[in-house]
């Protein structure tokens, strides 16, 4: 097991930026690098336990050392984990090919109501 240390993305228009919050998550995979994206569960607010809310994140640094790792559970007491990797190489550079083509559907979709 290791904590991963996470910049959550919100949305596909807004970059993570430097001086952004990070969130501590316990990372129970294999295979997650220092600068991947990752599916996260997070908090819901919702009174209902249940309910998983998820939102992707970009992995800023992984924590390994038992003793290290210990003291975080004590002080911290995460309890949201990684779910998985985002298979996406460039995941940035998708949200931006994803931005441009809902901006021109959406432009499509105005022209279209525009001629009604």
């Amino acid at each position: 097991m290791k904590i991963a240390m996470i910049k959550i993305k919100n949305g596909i228009r807004k970059n993570i930026r430097k001086n952004q919050k990070e969130y501590t998550f316990i990372c129970p995979l294999n295979g997650i690098s220092v600068g991947d994206y990752v599916v996260c569960d997070v908090n819901a607010n919702s009174k209902d336990i249940r309910e998983l809310n998820f939102k992707v994140g970009r992995v800023e640094s992984l924590i390994e050392d038992k003793n290290e790792i210990k003291k975080i559970l004590e002080q911290q007491k995460p309890y949201s984990y990684i779910v998985c990797k985002v298979g996406v190489k460039d995941f940035e550079k998708r949200c931006n090919q994803i931005q441009e083509l809902k901006s021109a559907r959406m432009n499509k979709y105005h022209l279209m109501a525009q001629k009604k």
